[in-house]
């Protein structure tokens, strides 16, 4: 849903199949979808994402070679859930055991601290929504 009433309907597309996009997500997270009223230097690598809304959400992928880990901090008051579409991943906290999670799985992380995504024997492909708890 978006914040308020009345918005003016905003449309956004991403071409995922570019070599660009892809190169992009390879080992690295790569920001798909976020707030349009978001500051840009607040986002990953300080650049607004390719498909904004009006959501206080932010919505990444990456897909991961074995071996291979990406963080993101999650700031105190917010939340990500992490889908684990391909593959095995692995996530971890600063504090906690590991969390595996084969394909189709999922997981709710809130706190505050940085979240880390591993693939473990083989690749991963994964996607990340972070929003304010609630």
């Amino acid at each position: 849903m978006p914040r308020e009433r009345g918005l003016e309907p905003q449309y956004g597309g991403y071409d995922g199949t570019r070599t660009e996009s892809k190169v992009a997500r390879k080992n690295r997270l790569q920001h798909l979808v976020g707030d349009r009223r978001a500051d840009p230097s607040t986002c990953v690598e300080g650049n607004a994402p390719p498909v904004l809304i009006e959501q206080d959400c932010n919505i990444h992928v990456t897909e991961l070679d074995p071996g291979n880990t990406v963080s993101l901090s999650i700031s105190k008051g917010r939340q990500a859930y992490v889908v684990c579409a391909e593959g095995m991943a692995e996530l971890s906290e600063n504090k906690g055991a590991p969390l595996a999670l084969a394909r189709h799985e999922a997981a709710r992380v809130t706190g505050d601290g940085d979240l880390h995504i591993s693939a473990g024997k083989e690749p991963a492909h994964v996607l990340l929504l972070e929003m304010k708890r609630g």
